[in-house]
């Protein structure tokens, strides 16, 4: 395995390959998330009269941020496992 000095332009190619996909998959696992939240929320109002308004928001946002944070950790392993291109992220303890 040839390893390559860091550089500017190997280091934007590193983050676009993380950000990209963890910011689709991000989005796309909290329009999932607001949706079933919706749903319940929606639920409690119409069929128990309870009005889970803010307590939803709060649910949604946090549940939105752990959707974020787990995509964005699953980009980090999958490049380090399966690569882009000819890079495959290496950590290596010195």
């Amino acid at each position: 395995m040839q390893i390559e000095d860091p550089n500017l332009m190997l280091a934007l190619k590193v983050w676009w390959a993380i950000s990209w996909r963890s910011v689709c998959l991000s989005v796309l696992g909290g329009i999932a998330a607001g949706i079933v939240t919706g749903i319940i929320a929606a639920i409690l109002k119409h069929g128990f009269g309870v009005d889970a308004g803010h307590v939803g928001t709060i649910f949604s946002g946090a549940l939105g941020f752990g959707i974020g944070i787990y995509f964005s950790a699953w980009a980090v392993h999958r490049l380090m496992t399966k690569g882009f291109g000819k890079y495959r992220l290496l950590v290596t303890f010195r």
